[in-house]
């Protein structure tokens, strides 16, 4: 399958066998010519495509999918300059970009070959470009269902559990007139109970998480490195589920997440990522160790890793009251 985004519009180029298994009965396929930016295509029409989702196998993977297709009656694509596309040479361009696929010029391993002129201008210049080649859809996060911070949603919120503190936990414990001890808590999460959002302490939520800022493309790139150190914080959460903006160890004192940041020399990128404890590696140093290896053998262009640890910070504006459960 390949992916193609124009304009807002994401095109994509499937093989015919992938939609339709079964044997094709002779004239099913039938076409209507149309255009796709302005360039001439052929059309299923929507007779044909009406035949081919009726006939369509239920069992397959697909189906759902098949079944939501709909005809190609109109050319959304905008042009955004008049001047003439050159088919040719686009053509050319594409079989030449092929061909570097296939020689190792391009891609994963074309990192270790002899560097010339050539190559260097051959390789990918934009996050964007890197993005799409590994198959990522830069607008993934862009359509809702995450928390997105930053100036026109560049940047969103992950949900990482910290190395140093249980964030469920009371900040310290304070004792009463009559020798009591009280637990007191600096932070209120946000979150669902008895199914109604709330603020309340954190020991009583089932699961509760810090949120964390990261740019948006940054962690696409290294999503799948790191999807069981850090997740996409959700806009809907269920029923135990809460956040906390910022953790306070002390009415000032606050936890600044563990970091790495991603630096692609080749293409003058880089940005920090938050990560927190997995499930597997519960410590900042295994799991600096075991990030390192996954980004090391992740076919990243040129990559270069830093790591900081997870830190104490100073607020200028104190937490808020105690909060005192009895």
């Amino acid at each position: 399958m390949y992916r193609l985004y124009v304009n807002g519009f994401v095109i994509e180029v499937n093989y015919w066998n992938r939609w339709y298994s079964k044997e094709e009965p002779e004239g099913i396929r039938e076409y209507t010519d149309t255009t796709l930016a302005q360039d001439y295509i052929k059309a299923l029409t929507p007779e044909s495509l009406a035949k081919i989702q009726n006939q369509a196998d239920e069992n397959d993977r697909y189906f759902l999918h098949f079944k939501r297709l709909k005809p190609y009656n109109l050319d959304l694509i905008k042009i955004l300059f008049n001047e003439a596309v050159d088919s040719k040479a686009a053509k050319a361009m594409m079989c030449k970009i092929s061909n570097d696929y296939k020689t190792g010029i391009r891609g994963i391993g074309s990192r270790s070959r002899p560097i010339n002129s050539k190559l260097i201008s051959s390789e990918f210049i934009t996050i964007e470009e890197l993005l799409m080649n590994r198959g990522i859809d830069p607008e993934k996060y862009n359509r809702g269902g995450v928390i997105n911070v930053g100036y026109a949603g560049e940047r969103m919120e992950l949900c990482i559990k910290c190395f140093s503190a249980d964030l469920k936990m009371p900040s310290k414990h304070e004792t009463d007139a009559n020798n009591q001890k009280y637990p007191v808590y600096y932070n209120l999460a946000y979150g669902i109970l008895n199914d109604n959002k709330t603020h309340s302490v954190p020991s009583q939520f089932d699961t509760v998480s810090l949120l964390a800022s990261v740019e948006k493309k940054g962690w696409l790139l290294v999503e799948e490195y790191l999807k069981d150190f850090a997740i996409p914080a959700a806009n809907q959460l269920s029923n135990g589920i809460a956040y906390i903006e910022k953790f306070y160890v002390s009415a000032r004192k606050y936890i600044v997440p563990a970091k790495v940041n991603i630096k692609l020399e080749t293409i003058g990128y880089s940005a920090w990522i938050p990560f927190g404890i997995s499930e597997d590696f519960s410590t900042f140093a295994l799991a600096k160790e075991e990030i390192c290896k996954r980004l090391k053998n992740s076919g990243l262009p040129g990559i270069k890793l830093e790591f900081k640890g997870e830190t104490i910070a100073t607020s200028k504006v104190m937490a808020g009251l105690h909060y005192i459960i009895s």
